[in-house]
């Protein structure tokens, strides 16, 4: 599996409704060699021109009973940006399902371009799914400035990435639920592929919207 190793980390600047990411990640990959040209830029975001939400779905493991997830929050003047949430590695190791459940590992919010966190999927031979969410715009913006200045503080404070219950999916779904009606836990945050159909119930989520992005 392809693993990238992180030396910078995203930090956040915001003037009144203008965030600034340093750091952003927008690498290019080849298939043919899996060489990556490394690309960080910086990129400034207007809350107030925020559109929507889009969930990031990339099955893997046995059978894709597991799954990634992320966020891509779009804008009127069409910027996009992505969030993923990771456990940061070792350069040249492995992720390791013992050292993630006993907290050896710290969290990492790489914000970059869409193109960048799909790719290294579809590199790895992963299914990449997008589900627009259907949510109330003010509540939307709320979500990524809690985000993007959450991302100061997970990284200054080194913040512990638990795979029980502060994972990928565990750590946006907590930040989530401050804006939007969901419980402290439910059983998809573990089997994440099932998450959309729940997310039908929640916030009449029209599966039929899907988009294979990859794969």
């Amino acid at each position: 599996m392809l693993k990238i190793w992180h030396n910078k980390y995203c930090d956040v600047v915001h003037s009144w409704t203008h965030y600034t990411f340093h750091h952003l990640r927008d690498f290019h990959r080849t298939s043919e060699d899996y060489k990556q040209e490394e690309r960080w830029i910086t990129d400034t975001f207007d809350v107030e021109k925020i559109t929507g939400v889009d969930l990031i779905v990339a099955p893997f493991g046995p059978k894709n009973l597991l799954a990634h997830t992320m966020l891509t929050f779009s804008f009127s003047d069409t910027k996009k940006i992505t969030l993923s949430v990771e456990a940061q590695l070792d350069e040249g190791s492995e992720y390791n399902f013992w050292k993630a459940t006993f907290l050896w590992y710290y969290n990492l919010y790489i914000w970059g371009s869409e193109e960048d966190h799909v790719g290294l999927r579809k590199l790895r031979g992963e299914s990449v799914w997008r589900y627009p969410l259907h949510l109330e715009k003010e509540n939307v913006k709320k979500l990524f400035v809690d985000l993007a200045m959450h991302t100061n503080t997970v990284h200054r404070e080194h913040e512990r990435y638990a795979f029980l219950r502060n994972n990928c999916t565990s750590s946006l779904w907590n930040t989530a639920r401050k804006y939007f009606p969901l419980p402290r836990w439910h059983w998809t945050l573990f089997l994440v592929p099932r998450l959309p159909k729940f997310l039908q119930k929640k916030w009449a989520l029209k599966l039929t919207e899907r988009e294979k992005i990859a794969g």
